[in-house]
């Protein structure tokens, strides 16, 4: 009777791939299954009969009866290994039971709220947070804090728990790893308080009267003891101002990702290549990186289509506007990006020119894409009251045509300046 697949691997494993005879293991030999009693001699194709040879002991195996010894040391080996696999199948079964029961606890919990909307697979959420070693207490407990939480929509609270749950993830790896990490030279005590009063009191300045009012109680709800000293107050309040900052860039991070899901397929591609290659370069490519440069990489990718149905003079001159714009070292996503907005909105004529660039009509549309090199005086200037003031405005280019005049505003009427005056060499610096 052939050995199946599935009883050859099993043999391999138990015998560790190596030769029960010479004791050589792959890849330096090949390994075949064979029978102990061979099947001319009566041996059957169960565990108990099979062992695992290497070519050369196997080849010169032939049909010799084993002895008993052999016979006896592969049964025995065939006995421990059903004994494990039994071990391990009653351990699957005692984590399946386990995990049944805490879905049961979160869908209880769940419809004591009404039976808000969640979506169809939330227990493989459930069971991402078990085996990233969340304990089932506090799956409850973020469970219990995003139904509870009046702030956020029905809809949103699983999202809000997932948040919470992966924050709590987070904070058992950071201290795991501080665990385990070699010990930094200690600082002194007022060392210690000191940094962590300079990062309690960053944290307040971000927050407004009725935030730190709600934090506060819940601090003194949750640490009543911690929350007897006004520093200890201080702390709590900060460390869950902090945390839900966290939870919500988690939940910004899973719609954004839900988001992307639905764009169509070859944005996503395109953005999703680029992606990678910015994470490549990346010295801290974090799950927020990851996330900013696919926003970015999307937006990039739209707007290179949009530029791609430009002819290629007028896509020239809003990239090279939308370069000098920005700066020689900005990413190409970026110059797109800008490029494309400033295509759509200024050859509209709805808005005027961006600081620091010319004023006039480019060739293309509503606005130059050039830098402004001159601050220009008009001769009967329909802006200012009486005299002109002045005007930064004018690249190279337009100023020699005004000059010579033919500059023309924006309806279309002829004007001539009065003088020119060159800009400071970084008339940016300021923008």
């Amino acid at each position: 009777m052939a050995i199946s697949k599935t009883l050859r691997f099993q043999i391999l494993r138990r015998d560790n791939n190596t030769c029960r005879t010479c004791g050589r293991s792959a890849p330096e030999v090949k390994l075949h299954v064979d029978h102990v009693v061979p099947e001319a001699l009566g041996g059957r194709t169960e565990a108990s009969n099979l062992q695992t040879l290497c070519s050369d002991c196997n080849s010169g195996k032939s049909a010799t009866p084993p002895d008993a010894a052999m016979v006896d040391q592969v049964s025995a080996d065939a006995l421990r290994w059903a004994d494990a696999q039994q071990v391990v199948v009653a351990r699957m079964l005692s984590e399946m039971k386990s995990r049944t029961r805490i879905y049961n606890k979160v869908d209880k919990l769940w419809k004591e709220y009404g039976d808000v909307r969640r979506p169809a697979d939330w227990r493989r959420s459930i069971d991402q947070f078990l085996d990233a070693g969340l304990p089932p207490e506090m799956i409850l407990r973020a469970a219990e804090t995003a139904l509870g939480k009046q702030t956020i929509r029905a809809g949103d609270c699983f999202k809000y728990m997932c948040g919470i749950a992966w924050s709590r993830i987070s904070e058992i790896r950071e201290g795991t790893q501080n665990a385990v990490a070699p010990a930094a030279p200690s600082e002194s005590p007022d060392e210690t308080v000191g940094q962590l009063r300079s990062l309690v009191e960053e944290i307040y300045e971000y927050l407004g009267e009725d935030e730190i009012d709600e934090y506060t109680k819940t601090a003194r709800s949750f640490h009543p003891e911690q929350t007897k000293s006004e520093d200890g107050l201080r702390v709590a309040v900060a460390s869950l101002a902090w945390n839900e900052v966290w939870t919500d860039l988690h939940n910004l991070d899973t719609e954004t990702w839900e988001m992307v899901r639905a764009l169509p397929e070859h944005i996503r591609d395109i953005a999703h290549e680029r992606t990678m290659a910015d994470l490549k370069e990346s010295s801290y490519p974090s799950i927020m990186a990851q996330t900013r440069y696919m926003l970015r990489n999307v937006s990039a990718a739209y707007a290179r289509e949009f530029l791609n149905t430009l002819d290629i003079s007028e896509r020239a001159e809003w990239l090279a506007g939308s370069r000098a714009r920005v700066g020689e070292s900005a990413s190409e996503a970026r110059v797109e990006a800008r490029a494309a907005e400033q295509a759509r909105i200024f050859k509209s004529g709805k808005r005027g020119a961006a600081k620091g660039m010319c004023s006039n009509a480019g060739d293309h549309g509503a606005l130059c894409p050039n830098r402004s090199t001159h601050t220009i005086w008009i001769i009967d200037c329909v802006v200012c009251k009486e005299k002109c003031d002045g005007h930064e405005g004018l690249c190279e280019r337009h100023l020699i045509e005004a000059q010579a005049g033919r500059a023309k505003r924006n309806d279309g009427s002829p004007f001539k300046i009065e003088k020119a005056e060159p800009l400071p060499e970084d008339p940016w610096a300021a923008a």
